[in-house]
């Protein structure tokens, strides 16, 4: 797993449905174990309990939450485990009633009374966790608080003060905390966005593992659009109670019959399958790439996608240029603001991604680096106050259509900033600032609790 000081780290390989909520969840789990593991106490411990907080206890069930902490307590990472690995799990737990802590210590285990739905909000973040080993004599041997801080990215309770100083400059060589430190090192480098990217990087990473790293990356985005427009899939329902059929197959069916008409609005609805395609199996719970997060995992392989089929055959210059531009500008959206759905709405999961899209498409179409950061800047302006509102607490409505949407104001921010001839009034680092007040100052209720707006107008009493 890279480095979580990586600006690569935006883009890592796991399952569905979300990353703060799945994936992020997932990995406390694996983290707990091999703490217990180190500690000498694996053996001593007689029961285990979750207690989840906030919006991940609200949707929780929805975003499979609970599943996702199981795994990572059995010794489950995210970028590997596997559809039928989960199922196998999750049945044996149910089946025999025992947990088996990194796939070494058995002990007794209850789902409906081990893990514990608070309704409390912990004050440090809106997505917390708390993992506690007791012995036979509950006495605790370990207990371990969690905040999931968006995109799968985690941090220990004790650890978070320092993660929320973060701002001050870290001691990497070519790292910037804002545009304006991006733009003088591209200067005084005279090299563009995703060079600086690679140079920063390097000091983690070698530059031969960043491009297998990318292809990897590019691989697995690639294979969730083939899985998800694939017929096999035509007729299948998304779990978690909403019945909600798959679209991708029958529309990428309809796109590719010779005998229905194309005209201008084509590219636009090859856009919109490669998106729903991506976050449908995402919603699935199968293998996607979080981009910068689960929710938006459909905007950036679509808008790459889509660049590959209407201008060029990509090569590898192309999908690296891309995807190193975008983890510039989702870099700073988690640097300076969030990408979590639960502290800033949704404006901070599909608004970052349709961003990092616009750049990396600006940047494929030749542009300079003042317009890459126009392009970030429009698409993220026009999704400034999105909410968070998942129907059933599921990642399906709206969510899937809001990648459709999402890539395609992607592609328009990037045409917008390569025609503009006048310099932007509002700047990008204006912009990420203001979603991150906006998001603050949003009612809770609109943050990924399923509080709010249609997760209360659209009723779905099989959800949770």
């Amino acid at each position: 797993m890279l480095s979580p000081k990586t600006v690569l780290s935006l883009l890592k390989i796991g399952v569905g449905p979300s990353s703060s909520h799945t994936v992020g969840p997932m990995v406390m789990g694996s983290l707990f174990v091999h703490d217990l593991e180190a500690s000498g106490k694996m053996q001593d411990v007689d029961r285990v309990q979750i207690t989840l907080y906030g919006s991940l206890s609200l949707t929780g069930v929805g975003h499979l939450t609970d599943v996702a902490v199981i795994l990572g307590l059995s010794g489950k990472v995210p970028e590997k485990v596997t559809t039928a690995e989960i199922e196998q799990t999750i049945q044996r737990v149910e089946a025999s009633g025992q947990l088996v802590l990194n796939n070494k210590h058995y002990l007794l285990f209850n789902r409906k009374n081990d893990i514990i739905f608070s309704k409390e909000f912990l004050s440090e973040h809106e997505n917390a966790l708390t993992i506690t080993a007791s012995d036979a004599q509950e006495n605790v041997i370990l207990e371990k608080t969690y905040f999931s801080i968006g995109g799968g990215f985690v941090v220990e309770k004790e650890q978070y003060k320092l993660c929320a100083e973060e701002e001050q400059p870290m001691m990497i060589e070519y790292d910037f905390q804002s545009t304006k430190e991006l733009l003088q090192l591209c200067e005084k480098e005279k090299v563009s966005i995703d060079e600086i990217v690679r140079l920063r990087d390097s000091a983690f990473i070698s530059c031969e593992e960043i491009s297998a790293y990318l292809a990897e990356i590019w691989q697995v985005m690639q294979a969730a659009i083939m899985e998800g427009i694939s017929a096999k899939n035509r007729d299948k329902v998304l779990p978690g109670g909403l019945h909600l059929k798959r679209r991708a197959p029958s529309l990428f069916q309809r796109l590719t019959d010779d005998n229905i008409p194309k005209d201008d609005f084509t590219s636009s609805d090859w856009l919109a399958v490669f998106a729903i395609a991506v976050n449908e199996e995402s919603a699935a719970g199968h293998r996607v790439v979080t981009a910068p997060t689960n929710g938006s995992c459909g905007i950036i392989p679509a808008v790459l996608a889509y660049y590959g089929k209407y201008h060029k055959e990509l090569e590898k210059e192309d999908i690296e240029k891309f995807l190193l531009t975008a983890c510039a500008i989702g870099y700073l959206y988690r640097r300076n603001a969030s990408i979590s759905g639960a502290e800033a709405g949704c404006q901070a999961e599909i608004g970052a991604s349709s961003s990092m899209a616009a750049a990396g498409l600006c940047a494929l179409m030749g542009g300079t680096v003042p317009q890459i950061f126009s392009a970030a800047e429009i698409a993220m302006e026009h999704h400034l106050g999105m909410t968070c509102d998942p129907v059933g607490g599921l990642v399906q409505i709206p969510c899937i259509e809001r990648n459709a949407f999402g890539a395609n104001k992607a592609v328009m921010a990037a045409r917008m900033a390569m025609q503009r001839d006048s310099s932007p009034v509002v700047s990008l680092d204006d912009v990420i600032e203001t979603m991150y007040k906006t998001g603050k100052d949003m009612d809770r209720r609109y943050r990924e609790t399923s509080q709010g707006g249609l997760a209360v107008q659209i009723k779905c009493p099989a959800c949770q």
